[in-house]
């Protein structure tokens, strides 16, 4: 699931509805949600919370929405173009917690951002050294977190 989807569901479990999106259709637990448990209801133009629904969000991702947006807010991550993967913004906190306990140094301690460094960091981090490159806005985050301590 990715921010953008988990901001939908957000919306849904405050307002009741959300307007449909693609990202939210084709994300598998909404489509199942939708589809098997119908505690989600598919109209024309909108989304809207069906039996259960406020349950269901309260479990099991409730919590999770509020830690991403303090993260991503405290962090200066917050945009509206965001559209990093749950997994990926756990790895993100994980670079964050790092940082402050001096396991990764910061850029005022002398890490330079180069291929190498980069790809040291990406494989540390997403086990695949091209991952960063791959995922230029993840990337730019990573970049940011290591700049802002």
């Amino acid at each position: 699931m990715n921010w953008t989807v988990l901001k939908k569901l957000e919306e849904i479990y405050k307002t009741g509805e959300t307007k449909k999106s693609s990202s939210l259709l084709k994300d598998p637990q909404v489509n199942n949600l939708i589809k098997c448990t119908k505690e989600l209801i598919e109209l024309r133009i909108l989304v809207v919370k069906g039996k259960d629904y406020d349950q269901y969000y309260e479990r099991f991702h409730k919590a999770n929405f509020i830690k991403y947006s303090d993260f991503l807010r405290n962090n200066g991550l917050l945009t509206p173009q965001c559209k990093i993967k749950e997994c990926d913004l756990n790895i993100l906190i994980d670079i964050k917690n790092k940082i402050n306990d001096g396991e990764i140094p910061s850029v005022k301690d002398g890490l330079i951002f180069n291929n190498e460094n980069m790809a040291d960091i990406s494989n540390m981090f997403f086990k695949d050294d091209k991952y960063l490159y791959k995922n230029k806005s993840l990337s730019e985050y990573v970049k940011k977190l290591l700049r802002n301590n």
